[in-house]
């Protein structure tokens, strides 16, 4: 499953309608695999954005508090 990050961006570009006024770029997914994301984030960051599906709110609530995600988390469920 994508990374929950992932859905709430699409959310809201499709709500936008920013979709229709942009290209498409796909990316390979070895190249998303091997990005080091921690150079910029932490890796609690990280992981949180990785992991993060709404059937498992419960599991990461406190990494949702502690990255302040979850007023994004609210707009999408």
């Amino acid at each position: 499953m994508k990374p929950f990050r992932v859905k709430m961006t699409d959310e809201m570009i499709k709500a936008y309608g920013m979709d229709e006024k942009m290209k498409r770029m796909h990316v390979e997914q070895d190249f998303i695999d091997n990005v080091d994301f921690t150079v910029f984030h932490s890796d609690d960051y990280v992981d949180v954005l990785k992991n993060l599906v709404p059937e498992d709110k419960d599991k990461y609530a406190d990494q949702i508090n502690r990255c302040k995600l979850i007023t994004y988390y609210k707009a999408i469920i």
